[in-house]
């Protein structure tokens, strides 16, 4: 490309020089004069500038020409030449890019491992996910012919039913993803050991003296609701589109549990005054739902 450029400031240089010479003959008054500059000067540069005619074969069709009869020697100069070629990187650029980007980002979404909690759950070998156990048939069975009130039982969310991460937090910020999939009911987000009393406000004290436990959690029930459980106490929600990924953020410094929708990071909610110690993240794949809602919840590696 260097050589190219040299190439065609040579020849800017050349033409330059030209149009020079060709503009100084309109100073010449006399004709004698006029037809020396024109066979010593002018009609060299002249030839020089004329089209070449094509070598090749003789044809009977006419052939185009520019019309002034003068070629241009733009036509055979650039400083990128036709054959270089960009590879990979001239159909796959956002690819490699991508990879360079990867040498400096360090951050990605904590890998969680999680542990049973109930013995109606499951985890799998690797710890990443969690489902109901299967029913069998004679379960099933009974519970066709069971009252109404144990059916009614077993579609309830059951906040103790859930797993955790054998990871505990109590300092930095922390960032995991769950994908819930369509599942129709589930719960993620944290799980804390009890506040002491000397570090509560009064009326924290009165909420969590009646807690059995300390979550914050995003529910999704009934393939239709969203609330947030804090400490027990239902706060209704309106997400805008339904998540397929869910993005629980803590932030132990800030005091703060943020929940995203990981498809396209749009804020969910934030819920503050989260002052316990201990804290593990927390999985509860919904009720079962005679296997209507049997896919597991999973913690999405990167």
């Amino acid at each position: 490309m260097e050589r190219n450029l040299q190439r065609i400031q040579r020849e800017l240089g050349d033409r330059t020089e030209q149009a020079r010479k060709l503009q100084d003959s309109q100073s010449i008054t006399q004709s004698v004069t006029y037809l020396k500059w024109w066979s010593e000067t002018g009609s060299p540069i002249m030839e020089e500038l004329k089209e070449k005619a094509p070598c090749g074969p003789a044809t009977d069709e006419w052939e185009i020409v520019t019309v002034s009869g003068y070629e241009s020697k733009l036509k055979t100069l650039s400083v990128v030449p036709g054959s270089l070629s960009l590879g990979p990187y001239e159909t796959h650029l956002q690819f490699f890019i991508w990879k360079e980007m990867l040498k400096v980002i360090r951050k990605v979404p904590q890998r969680l491992t999680m542990e049973d909690c109930s013995l109606s759950l499951k985890v799998s070998l690797d710890g990443l996910s969690t489902r109901q156990i299967d029913r069998d048939q004679d379960q099933l069975h009974k519970h066709h012919h069971a009252p109404p009130a144990v059916v009614q039982t077993e579609a309830r969310f059951d906040q103790g039913l859930h797993a955790q991460s054998r990871e505990k937090f109590t300092s930095g910020s922390h960032y995991w993803e769950v994908e819930v999939g369509g599942k129709s009911d589930w719960a993620v987000g944290i799980k804390m050991e009890k506040i002491q009393e000397r570090e509560t406000k009064w009326y924290q004290k009165v909420v969590h003296f009646f807690s059995r436990h300390n979550y914050l959690l995003l529910v999704f029930s009934g393939d239709k609701d969203f609330r947030i459980n804090a400490f027990s106490v239902d706060i209704p929600i309106l997400p805008g589109a339904r998540p397929r990924k869910v993005g629980v953020y803590l932030d132990c410094e800030k005091a703060q549990v943020s929940f995203y929708n990981a498809d396209d990071m749009s804020h969910i909610y934030t819920h503050s005054e989260c002052f316990a110690k201990g804290i593990a993240a927390y999985f509860n794949p919904g009720p079962y739902l005679a296997g209507r809602n049997a896919e597991p919840l999973t913690v999405c590696c990167y």
